[in-house]
């Protein structure tokens, strides 16, 4: 996505208390950035829908990628650590 929707997909999540968090995991060379929504599992649902009503809203489209069903502590930063470094 486009740098300056950023602030939409963190306001949007983190205006909930404790729904989520949003971060930024990768800039890339053109100014767009992949963002992570990493909600617990209580939050999944409400996500989902918060997610859908922007889609149907007209975003810009986005995907989502979920956690893996059996994920380790650090799957977060070894799925986003960019090729030939290490997570740290």
């Amino acid at each position: 996505m486009p740098r300056r929707d950023v602030a939409f997909w963190k306001h949007l999540f983190e205006s909930y208390e404790d729904l989520a968090i949003v971060r930024t995991v990768e800039t890339r060379r053109d100014g767009t950035v992949v963002i992570a929504v990493l909600v617990p599992p209580d939050g999944a649902p409400f996500a989902a829908e918060a997610l859908a009503d922007v889609a149907r809203s007209g975003a810009a489209p986005f995907a989502a990628e979920p956690l893996p069903p059996v994920c380790a502590e650090d799957w977060f930063l070894a799925r986003w650590t960019r090729p030939g470094r290490e997570p740290a």
